[in-house]
């Protein structure tokens, strides 16, 4: 923000009643931050125009707001003063589309979308409801509150609301002064907001972006990483390009299609990482670690929670079954070559091996033998001896 006496800078915007804003606007760095658990999280910020400028149609605000709605983790509706009820009937109607597209709540049970809030501004009555958050946790108590008396269209709308959003907050802010109201060329200086507008802001805006209130894009209970929202950012613009309003199936077809190819992609790499870490010294090794792993992330598959009907389902389990014999055939090739390679350099190394050892044993046989040879002259010399000297000793005797 720079110091209290500088502009505002950051989206563009401008005071008055007019509208400055038009579609969505998303700020153009990514801010990073390492959680509690060193997860690198990626939080971008994104700006829309207002639901109810009086200059744009129905069907552009419900295209602008169920695209912010789809996009967003936590989003953020500024009212003036008080939510009037043609406001939440027609923040039903804009959510419902982008419900339907989702079909989240009815396959999974689940709240297709994550934190709402409701930011007041302008609140009058402060006497009865303190401002801040505390505030807007009551008033939003009173506002969506359901008893026996309510009409039927009450109950429908506070239902809608309470069914489409795990969380509904509400903040209650002061006006920001006149200077803010009044002064046509007020370029955002924060020095001269009331200082009770800055205090409600000093503790609103901490509170949102406080790390531990930061709130991790999911869609179908599954949190998305950074590739994963790029691919549905494009999805998604490349479906509200028209002029006319995408049919929800339309959207709801390409989100099955984004999140089963998501799974697919992240079971096959699952697959990939568990073949490198083996090494294979068999055929058959090989062969059988491919049917294990295979069929394990092919259970994952199953067990993991999807937005796709049963008939969907299958298709894509037979897309991954079809995707990880892809690999394992490009791969296989490549180490049975290798494991044959090995076994005939082993079958070499044993067969010279075998010869040395023949050639050692045939050479101790030599020696053996030679030695054996060397021990029978010994003996024989040394029989002839005995035996001349008997013949000494005869001839002697006879000659006396």
């Amino acid at each position: 923000m720079g110091s209290s006496q500088e502009p505002l800078k950051g989206f563009s915007w401008k005071s008055g009643k007019k509208r400055d804003t038009v579609g969505i606007i998303m700020w153009s760095d990514v801010f990073l931050h390492t959680n509690e658990k060193g997860e690198d999280l990626a939080i971008v910020l994104m700006d829309t125009q207002g639901l109810f400028d009086g200059q744009t149609s129905s069907a552009d605000n419900t295209m602008i707001f169920s695209l912010g709605t789809m996009l967003s983790s936590v989003q953020i509706l500024n009212i003036l003063r008080l939510v009037e009820e043609d406001e939440l009937k027609y923040l039903q109607s804009t959510a419902e589309f982008a419900s339907i597209a989702t079909k989240d709540k009815i396959i999974n049970n689940s709240k297709p979308f994550q934190n709402f809030w409701f930011l007041i501004r302008d609140w009058s009555y402060p006497g009865e409801l303190s401002f801040g958050i505390e505030g807007g946790r009551e008033y939003l108590n009173n506002l969506l509150n359901i008893d026996n008396e309510s009409k039927p269209e009450l109950v429908s709308v506070r239902n809608f609301i309470n069914n489409s959003f795990e969380k509904v907050n509400c903040c209650l802010l002061p006006n920001p002064g006149t200077t803010v109201t009044e002064e046509k060329n007020y370029d955002g200086r924060w020095s001269e907001l009331d200082e009770d507008f800055k205090e409600e802001l000093e503790i609103f805006i901490p509170h949102i972006l406080s790390p531990k209130n930061l709130v991790l894009k999911k869609i179908c209970n599954n949190y998305l990483n950074c590739s994963e929202m790029k691919e549905y950012i494009e999805s998604y613009f490349i479906l509200y390009q028209s002029d006319d309003m995408p049919k929800p199936q339309l959207v709801y077809d390409m989100m099955i299609d984004k999140q089963m190819n998501f799974l697919i992609g992240n079971y096959v790499e699952e697959y990939k990482g568990r073949f490198l870490e083996k090494n294979f010294t068999t055929e058959n090794e090989l062969l059988m670690y491919h049917k294990l792993i295979k069929t394990e992330s092919i259970l994952h598959y199953q067990t993991a929670k999807k937005m796709a009907d049963p008939e969907q389902i299958e298709k894509f389990e037979i897309k991954l079954s079809n995707e990880i014999e892809k690999v394992y055939l490009e791969w296989s090739e490549r180490i049975i070559y290798n494991i044959r390679m090995m076994q005939q350099q082993q079958q070499k190394t044993k067969e010279a091996l075998e010869a040395k050892k023949k050639k050692q044993m045939e050479a101790e046989e030599s020696e053996r033998l030679l030695i054996q040879q060397q021990k029978d002259n010994a003996k024989k010399k040394e029989l002839k001896k005995i035996q001349d000297l008997k013949i000494e000793e005869i001839k002697t005797k006879y000659a006396k």
